[in-house]
């Protein structure tokens, strides 16, 4: 028996010795992966240092401690600073990282002088303070094939708050869950967020303070391109770098408020709003950037508290989709471009009409509006090379009117052509039909609500007779504009 056990004990001892063996190999890939993704980190324009480092956490893995840790982005000047931070590995798999961040860090953003000369309420630093519940973030591979990060967060707050800045920010997170995972020649992103809440309140040195608050329920933003689209995103949309990067989000409800004075301000008033739901997807190209959203059941309620005229009415839309698509780099040739706007079921509530016409005069019926404009364009300066104030440098190639279309008091107008802009000094050359239906009634219902002087209605009735033609349809008329290189005709009638 005696003999087993020192047989034993020399079997544990051995493993002991063998273990602790692995484990300090272990503790050295722990080092050099720590150290790699500081790499990765300054590949992508950032700078760490950090003052003491210990590791501990023997015999079942690894635990390295940081303390002053800051990272600095070397193109805009970003301070971010950590007292502490926690980096943990299991002592079977080293390669995989878990940092734990603290509870609170804080940032600091220079602002460049050129962007305080336009908004002189700019501070010189803009500080950040940054607050989190269990911030977690999983670091794993070292190749870009099996490369991943994923941060998790039970709550994250970014406050705003100096005393050289008028207003208090707040952007919060809750259920947070963000990362990138390889899939494929391509790297897809995630960013989900049980809540996401901002708000602003803003106290000037004269004038009324103001507060706003919006939040957003059940958000999921995702994304896919090549990685090196990813790592040089700013380029490809900015500079024409070659790669892209497409993707799509959704939000369940949306609720903000905008409120202006104190409750008990005479003058002070709120309008909130809310939706349903909002969906979109998103297109990043070399040069260029593709949104198409839509949201469902949108509600505004404007209510002021001014004494002589209180007001409180709502309006809704049952749907709002819009696109944009426009060149964001510079080229020779010019881009495509499209705007689109479409605004379906506006209806107003009683008090509001009744605010605007109490006799009940004009039609009441939903209001509807369709913009769809296609064309081209071209971007002849980089935006980062814009000084305060610049126009932004778009020049027009053509525009498509494909449809402007809009109907409300019983009333509708339609509108389609195509006109080239005549570059360099922007001459417009095509033509554009308008239709209308109903004009000479909505004419006669404004004239018996009251909400236009009747001048302004014999000038409309007038420019309707000499600029529109009748149609065969009851109070219905077409206008055909033609842009030329003398002028524009209405109907044949040259007006310039």
């Amino acid at each position: 028996m005696k003999k087993l056990l020192l047989i034993g004990g020399g079997i544990l001892a051995v493993g002991a010795i063998g273990w602790s063996a692995l484990w300090y190999m272990g503790k050295g890939e722990v080092e050099q992966r720590v150290d790699f993704e500081l790499a990765q980190l300054e590949a992508r324009g950032w700078t760490v240092t950090y003052g003491n480092q210990s590791i501990s956490g023997f015999p079942a893995g690894y635990q390295m401690d940081l303390t002053d840790v800051a990272a600095t982005r070397t193109t805009n000047g970003l301070l971010v600073q950590f007292p502490q931070l926690t980096v943990a590995a299991d002592a079977s798999a080293p390669t995989r990282l878990v940092f734990t961040l603290p509870d609170t860090f804080t940032a600091a953003l220079p602002i460049p002088d050129e962007r305080r000369a336009v908004n002189p309420s700019l501070p010189r630093v803009l500080t950040i303070e940054g607050k989190a519940k269990n911030l977690v973030v999983v670091a794993e591979g070292l190749s870009p094939a099996d490369r991943s990060v994923a941060a998790t967060a039970a709550s994250l707050d970014l406050i705003v708050d100096q005393k050289d800045y008028p207003s208090r920010v707040l952007l919060a997170f809750s259920g947070l869950d963000t990362g990138f995972m390889p899939r494929g020649d391509k790297l897809v992103s995630r960013m989900i967020a049980g809540t996401i809440g901002v708000d602003v309140a803003t106290t000037p040195e004269d004038g009324q303070p103001s507060a706003s608050q919006l939040s957003y329920s059940s958000v999921s933003l995702t994304g896919s391109g090549g990685i090196d689209a990813w790592s040089s995103l700013y380029e490809v949309v900015y500079g024409g770098a070659p790669g892209g990067i497409d993707g799509a989000f959704q939000t369940g409800q949306i609720n903000g408020t905008v409120t202006v004075g104190t409750p008990d301000d005479p003058e002070g008033g709120s309008l909130t709003f809310a939706a349903a739901t909002a969906t979109g997807i998103y297109e990043l190209t070399s040069g260029g950037i593709d949104v198409q959203s839509e949201s469902r059941d949108n509600r505004w309620t404007l209510s002021t508290s001014v004494a002589a005229d209180p007001f409180d009415g709502t309006i809704t839309v049952s749907g709002l989709q819009a696109r944009y698509r426009m060149p964001m780099a510079p080229t020779e040739a010019p881009s495509d471009i499209a705007l689109k706007l479409s605004i379906d079921d506006l209806n107003a509530d009683k008090a509001t009409w009744d605010q605007f016409d109490p006799e009940g005069a004009l039609p009441r019926g939903p209001a509807n509006l369709a913009i769809n404009i296609g064309g081209t364009a071209k971007v002849t300066k980089r935006f980062d090379e814009l000084r305060p104030g610049e126009a932004p440098p778009f020049e027009v190639g053509n525009v498509i009117v494909d449809e402007i279309a809009m109907s409300a008091l019983g009333a509708s107008v339609r509108a389609a052509g195509d006109i080239e802009m005549l570059q360099p000094i922007g001459l417009p050359l095509g033509t554009l039909k308008v239709d209308l239906k109903g004009p000479k009634a909505l004419i006669d219902a404004l004239g018996k609500s009251g909400l236009v002087p009747a001048e302004l209605l014999s000038m409309g009735d007038a420019i309707l007779q000499v600029y529109a033609k009748p149609t065969d349809g009851e109070d219905e008329w077409e206008t055909d504009v033609t842009f030329g290189e003398e002028g524009i005709t209405i109907n044949g009638l040259k007006v310039q």
